[in-house]
């Protein structure tokens, strides 16, 4: 470049419409893993926070669905998964395949165990891991508010179970101390007795026989 301020400001002028053709920006993408589920949020920039990405059938949750069969996520089809439905989901939404990725990791896989480390294999591939309680306290804003010996707790609701992290400020930042999952108390489990219990009232307020329309295939 030449040594004079003004010969660099004339050479970017001469070459600004280079850098605008060659340079593209990468667009940020976040992909929360569940059991069965996973969604799909890009950044965008004239909204100035992320938006969900929406799948063929319109919907912001995409199910876990392989060969035309309902699968748990696991290592074994993660990669596959990534690529070929949330990935490609990603690109779709934003029109490039430019991205940026981070996916977020169930907080309840060991991090010494073999699975752990499958998991964070293939998501390496793709770009960052963090873990689910780490990416609450990042849409919060809580890693500024972190003060030493300050719990906060993390409260993960999915259709497999009910998982409950605590995290505790260590010189200024939010670290795992423990987390703990429970089957019993998942979205699976509390859906059916929601959905009777509205199909109940609903058949006390138009006087049907109890359980008629809980019966029927075509009202549910």
């Amino acid at each position: 470049l030449s040594s004079s301020w003004k010969d660099n400001q004339d050479w970017e002028k001469k070459h600004k419409g280079f850098f605008y053709q060659t340079m593209s920006k990468r667009i940020a993408v976040g992909i929360d893993i569940g059991s069965y589920n996973a969604r799909v949020a890009t950044f965008d920039e004239s909204l100035n926070h992320p938006v969900c990405a929406h799948n063929n059938d319109g919907h912001r949750t995409t199910r876990v669905v392989l060969d035309d069969a309902t699968a748990a996520v696991d290592a074994s089809n993660l990669e596959r998964f990534l690529q070929e439905k949330l990935i490609e989901l990603a690109s779709n939404a934003t029109h490039t395949k430019d991205l940026s990725i981070i996916t977020s990791i169930p907080n309840d896989i060991p991090s010494d165990d073999a699975e752990s480390k499958k998991w964070s294999d293939v998501l390496r591939k793709t770009g960052g891991v963090i873990t689910e309680a780490a990416a609450v306290c990042l849409a919060y804003d809580l890693e500024e508010k972190a003060r030493d010996n300050q719990r906060v707790l993390v409260i993960d609701g999915g259709a497999s179970g009910l998982k409950v992290t605590i995290l505790r400020g260590i010189n200024g930042l939010w670290c795992l101390e423990s987390t703990k999952k429970s089957q019993s108390v998942s979205g699976t489990s509390l859906v059916e007795p929601l959905a009777q219990s509205v199909a109940q009232q609903f058949e006390t307020k138009h006087r049907f026989p109890r359980g008629e329309v809980w019966q029927s295939k075509k009202a549910r």
